[in-house]
């Protein structure tokens, strides 16, 4: 269940943990609410039917982009997505490798433009690799590791298949 409220041109996005939440939480807010803040963790949620809930902000983890909160009472856990983690889901990038992978593939299908690395190079994680276009976006794919570049198994303006594996490292 996924609710979104426009809110100052924003959107909000949110996906309960717990199926069993997922049904009673779209009930209570019937996906157009108003929230109001009453102080630093408590709100005020109205629903388009003008049922009112109190929500208490229990913990916000931005790192995982979770939320913990009282509502009514009730313990609810939810995931938040903004535009950008929607729009990188639609792409494939979700399913970027796990930190100490030996390989990095292709998270969706598209072109090679760019190779930044050299087969034998010293990599740090972050360091840009090479550049996929897809879906006529150029996307920077970052190592997920510190390590050394094995093998290039592609080349430029080659295409490329989602999870093709592109480089492989030591």
């Amino acid at each position: 269940m996924k609710i979104i409220k426009q809110n100052s041109n924003k959107e909000y996005e949110f996906q309960s943990e717990n199926q069993k939440q997922n049904g009673a939480v779209s009930k209570m807010l019937n996906t157009d609410f108003d929230i109001i803040e009453q102080n630093n963790n408590t709100y005020l949620l109205r629903n388009k039917d003008g049922k009112k809930f109190n929500i208490e902000l229990l913990n916000f983890n931005i790192e995982n982009k979770t939320v913990n909160m009282l509502v009514n009472g009730k313990n609810f856990a939810f995931k938040i997505e903004d535009n950008l983690d929607i729009l990188l889901n639609k792409l494939g990038m979700n399913s970027l490798p796990e930190k100490g992978t030996k390989t990095l593939s292709a998270p969706m299908p598209g072109l090679v433009l760019k190779i930044l690395v050299e087969e034998g190079e010293m990599v740090k994680s972050g360091q840009s690799l090479l550049v996929l276009e897809a879906m006529k976006m150029e996307n920077i794919i970052k190592a997920q590791i510190d390590s050394v570049v094995k093998k290039i198994n592609t080349e430029i303006s080659a295409p490329v298949e989602k999870g093709q594996v592109l480089i492989e490292f030591e």
